[in-house]
């Protein structure tokens, strides 16, 4: 008995979208602290998946894939979701830093300015 294949439409850039998610997947996998074996495993089903992309891409921008195809997609997606999210939350961490100092140096200038009674629109 054959498998079922399910018919994704991937035309208005969609293909594009996962071929980017497969890139990005790969660099994480790459640059994280996952062991060589682990990262290895993830790049291999990332290539799979990659390859079918290209190769069996129809004329009218659809693909077949079969159900645990969609499911690698599909962790793909998360997994880019979940490395995406964590990169926010550092860079709103970094930020939220960088306001603290930035309003203590505001801090420090008004003091100055008090103590010294400069006139910022004067001299």
């Amino acid at each position: 008995m054959a498998k079922k294949k399910i018919k994704i439409d991937l035309s208005g850039g969609w293909r594009d979208v996962l071929e980017q998610a497969i890139d990005v997947n790969d660099v994480y996998a790459i640059e994280s602290d996952l062991e060589d074996e682990t990262a290895m495993e993830i790049t291999d089903r990332n290539f799979i998946i990659f390859s079918k992309l290209i190769h069996y891409i129809r004329e009218d921008d659809t693909i077949l894939f079969s159900p645990s195809e969609i499911r690698v997609l599909l962790r793909i997606l998360m997994e880019d979701f979940v490395h995406l999210q964590n990169d926010l939350r550092e860079t709103s961490e970094i930020l939220s830093e960088s306001i603290d100092v930035v309003k203590s140096y505001k801090e420090l200038v008004e003091e100055i300015i008090d103590e010294y009674g400069l006139d910022i629109d004067g001299d």
